[in-house]
């Protein structure tokens, strides 16, 4: 009845009270400015067209996948026939919330805590920052609406910068005060229904205006797209090994202050960590107790990492990683030797 209404879990819609359904979803390959002009289901940005509307290049979004009539678009059934005419379901792609996290100006885009709102940070010039809004769907919204501030690391502190709307009023735009030169590290203050939030952006280059895809919307948005698998090793050290090779390479994207990749080791750290559990099953109990007690502060801490990266807050990033690594010790404990990769 209210198919913009989507949530993780089962329960009634807030709005109508109905009962809600479980909706298929795909990826999709789709224009970020004209998602209706072409829609290709798992295939990869190389294989999809250009946008025949513009030519820009497709990047990955989730989408709902439903299946209608053409003579009776009010049926939604699974594929087949329609229950009315008999004739054959149309495979269709709607758009869902959340499931586009990808930024339309060439920078970062981050949801905001109250999950409804995200913004996009970019560097389209050497001494301008501009901050650009979108709703669930990823769709623009003014930036008249919103007020805050901007911090720039400069001399080992934070220098204060004034966010002002930019002319039209489609996003908000701080001044640097002079050409930057990469790296640039910036930090957004702003104000969502009284409450002042922190989004860390950091730059190795200008922002080119043309989206840069992330490959999957974040495991903790209302909806989801599942994260490439992880192949799993035959031996439990292979592993362990796996697992330690996913810490490294999340610290490193915490050094260069990649908030919105970290989900990606983090999850998959997860998946080789609960396999650890599974195949370890034979251990003493005693040792297997602990194992487990390793594995869960890497699942819980892994979940916050990709909620903290997603929302953009380096320093909540690097205080869930602290836990994390607190397992990652207990671990090196159960598999000795347990060596970083070279």
């Amino acid at each position: 009845m209210c198919p913009e209404i989507a949530r993780a879990a089962p329960g009634d819609c807030p709005r109508c009270r109905m009962q809600l359904v479980s909706t298929p979803t795909a990826l999709v390959q789709v224009c970020p400015l004209h998602p209706a002009a072409a829609a290709v289901p798992g295939a990869s940005a190389s294989a999809a067209e250009a946008c025949p509307v513009c030519g820009r290049k497709p990047v990955p979004v989730t989408m709902a996948r439903r299946w209608r009539c053409p003579e009776h678009p009010e049926v939604r059934e699974a594929a087949g026939a329609c229950p009315r005419c008999g004739r054959a379901l149309g495979e269709r792609f709607e758009p869902l919330p959340h499931g586009d996290h990808n930024p339309r100006h060439g920078g970062i885009l981050f949801m905001c805590p109250d999950q409804y709102h995200h913004l996009e940070g970019s560097w389209p010039s050497a001494g301008t920052f501009r901050l650009h809004f979108y709703d669930d769907f990823t769709r623009p919204l003014s930036a008249r609406g919103f007020r805050g501030r901007a911090l720039i690391a400069e001399g080992g502190g934070e220098r204060p910068v004034a966010l002002e709307p930019a002319p039209g009023g489609e996003a908000l735009e701080a001044d640097l005060g002079a050409p930057w030169t990469p790296p640039l590290s910036i930090t957004a203050l702003i104000d969502f229904a009284g409450k002042e939030e922190r989004f860390d952006f950091t730059f190795d280059a200008l922002s080119a205006d043309a989206p840069a895809a992330r490959q999957a919307p974040s495991a903790t948005a209302a909806v989801t797209a599942a994260a490439p698998g992880v192949a799993i090793p035959k031996s439990l050290e292979e592993t362990a090994a796996e697992v330690l090779e996913r810490d490294r390479r999340l610290r490193a994207l915490i050094e260069r202050g990649a908030w919105n990749e970290v989900y990606l080791p983090a999850m998959e750290a997860k998946d080789l960590g609960l396999s650890l559990v599974e195949c370890a099953i034979d251990w003493d109990p005693a040792k297997h107790d602990a194992l487990e007690r390793a594995v869960r502060g890497l699942v819980r801490s892994a979940w916050l990492l990709d909620l903290a990266g997603d929302r953009g807050d380096g320093a909540k990033v690097r205080e869930e990683y602290a836990r994390f690594a607190e397992s990652i010790e207990l671990l090196k404990r159960l598999f000795p030797p347990f060596e970083s990769p070279k």
